[in-house]
This record gives C-alpha cells, structure tokens and sequence, in this order.
C-alpha cells in the first residue's frame, strides 16, 4: 500500500469518526493504531519541505506561464495542476499555526 493510499484511508477514517465513537471503542483504537503506523512515513514524506519551496513553485508557476504565453512552449494542465497543489502543500507546511 502507498503511502497515498494509507492517507486517503485515514482521512476515510476522520471523516467517520463521528459515527466511530458511537459505535464503540474499537473502531477508535483501529484508527489511533493506523495513524500512529503512518505517522513515522508521513513524518518522512513532509519533511523533504523547507523553507522557502512555496515561492519557489509560485516562481516556477509563474515563469512557466509566462513562457506559455510568449512563445510555442505549452505545458500540459496536468504537470500545471501538479505544480499548483505542490505549491498549496509547501504554503501549507511554511504557514505558522
């Protein structure tokens, strides 16, 4: 299983929680086991962001489109998507809380 996939899981697993805690304590503890055994990849997944990556995608962005713009180079709007929700995710981790 990816790493994706166990997130998208979890967040399954949030979005139930509360129907979780009605039914019972199991399902708590199912969750709680599963978030602690992701925790150590997802700590090394996020930790490749430093300070500083959200405005390097937003530069990257922003040259890109500007190349679009004045000449024949065309990037496809998937890498363009990509680069958009890198960029939401490095001003996600920047952002103070």
């Amino acid at each position: 299983m990816t790493l994706i996939e166990r997130v998208r899981g979890l967040r399954e697993q949030q979005r139930n929680l509360p129907h979780v805690v009605e039914a019972g304590v199991a399902e708590w503890c199912d969750f709680t086991e599963n978030l602690r055994d992701a925790v150590p990849d997802l700590l090394d997944a996020l930790s490749g962001f430093e300070d500083g990556d959200a405005n390097g995608i937003n530069k990257l962005i922003e040259w890109l489109d500007a190349m679009q713009k004045s000449s024949d180079f065309v990037i496809s709007p998937e890498l363009m998507q990509l680069l958009i929700r890198h960029r939401s995710m490095a001003r996600k981790m920047e952002g103070k809380r």
